[in-house]
């Protein structure tokens, strides 16, 4: 091995521990206190201004990201001066880091899967030690409600399936189990049934993998789990009373059927005021335009996109996760089709996005579509080709 490939190596775990630290500052700063918010945050964009800037020195990224990311600081800067419902507060983080992990996931030539494993298992035990010892057993986080799991969690996931997809392999279902289970745990409408329809598409596509490559055995201990599943059904249809109110209450009880009106009561609400032209056309601050009791959430993130940036990025944000789903089933790539599914889903019902965490899914969802929208070899992936070239090369080089 000469010196150059050994720089290269070194470079490359360099690069992932400077990701790692950025995640987990993301991550980390709406966990302990709003003291601690901001020094988090501060040092997460320091870290993510220079990843960053690593990532496009290093990395092959289309020349429409960086515009895009050009694009999305004009309108929020715009939004600041005219329309007033953002905050150099929660806008910078989403360009400087959010954007970076995105870029690092997407556009890294390789990761390591067992790493990244290793910080999800350990940040989902956080998690959820957190929502089980919190005081009153609403808030997981000082700002964070239990709701907020499965969207953290979800996140991961992007994380994951970009990091097996590198190394030419499925997200692992153990990682959707875990999800889900989190979901069940924080008892959360929105993420249980998220985490219900993501377990269902990954256990199918699952199922149909190993029936093409007729492994009967793999099978077998499927169809088992069915039967299983079925009995549950059966036990659950006959009890289902008692299943609500012990395990499922936020499905059923007043307080949570008052939210979900409320949730919307905020949507007729913002929508009767779009009437107005200049509502509609470029949005508005949502904390002028719904009563004081709403704090200005509309719990609704394509809704927000639109108050945010008017109904251009309404349009867009459809337009993204519509056309995502379809590229996906184009390429073939159903378990990515059924995390954008999903996200949407959960999107629907709370604000992830713009100027939150959920920024970072956002942000791969519109990267992959970028990036495979000009990719014209019928039933290959072009860059995954090109991932599993990369990482015999370095292969190569480590046995030398």
């Amino acid at each position: 091995m000469n010196a150059k490939e050994l720089f290269i190596i070194k470079k490359h775990n360099l690069i992932e521990l400077l990701a790692t630290i950025v995640v987990w500052l993301a991550f980390m700063k709406d966990a302990i206190s709003a003291s601690s918010h901001i020094v988090l945050t501060g040092l997460g964009v320091a870290f993510g201004s220079i990843l960053l800037a690593i990532c496009i020195s290093s990395f092959k990224i289309s020349r429409r990201v960086l515009h895009l990311w050009l694009l999305a600081a004009l309108l929020g800067g715009a939004n600041i001066a005219v329309v007033g419902s953002l905050t150099l507060q929660n806008y910078i983080p989403m360009l400087l880091l959010y954007f970076p992990i995105a870029i690092y996931f997407v556009y890294s030539p390789s990761a390591n899967e067992r790493w990244w494993e290793i910080n999800y298992f350990l940040y989902s035990a956080y998690v959820i030690f957190r929502m089980l010892t919190a005081r009153g057993g609403y808030y997981m986080f000082y700002a964070a409600s239990r709701n907020a799991l499965s969207v953290l969690l979800l996140i991961w996931l992007f994380f994951l399936y970009n990091v097996y997809r590198k190394a030419g392999k499925v997200l692992p279902i153990r990682d959707v189990v875990l999800f889900f289970v989190g979901c069940v745990i924080a008892t959360g409408r929105g993420g249980i049934i998220s985490g219900f329809v993501l377990i269902v598409c990954f256990w199918l596509l699952d199922l149909r993998e190993n029936a093409l490559h007729r492994n009967w055995k793999y099978q077998s201990r499927w169809l088992s789990l069915v039967v299983v599943a079925i009995v549950a059904f059966v036990y659950a249809s006959r009890n289902m009373e008692s299943i609500m109110s012990q395990y499922l209450f936020r499905f059923s009880d007043t307080a949570s059927l008052r939210s979900s009106n409320a949730r919307i009561e905020a949507w007729e609400l913002y929508i009767n005021e779009c009437k107005n032209f200049w509502v509609f056309l470029f949005g508005g601050n949502t904390n002028r335009l719904l009563p004081e009791s709403y704090a200005g959430n509309l719990h609704n993130s394509v809704l927000m996109m639109h108050a945010r940036f008017g109904i251009a990025g309404f349009l867009y944000s459809l337009f993204i996760f519509f056309s995502a789903v379809i590229l996906a089933i184009k390429k073939k790539e159903y378990h990515m089709g059924a995390l954008i599914i999903v996200f949407f889903i959960r999107a629907m019902t709370d604000q992830l996005f713009p100027a939150k965490i959920g920024d970072i899914a956002l942000w791969i969802v519109i990267f992959y579509r970028l990036k495979w929208k000009r990719s014209k070899i019928k039933g290959e992936n072009r860059y995954l080709n090109s991932i599993v070239n990369t990482k015999h090369t370095k292969s190569n080089i480590l046995e030398k």
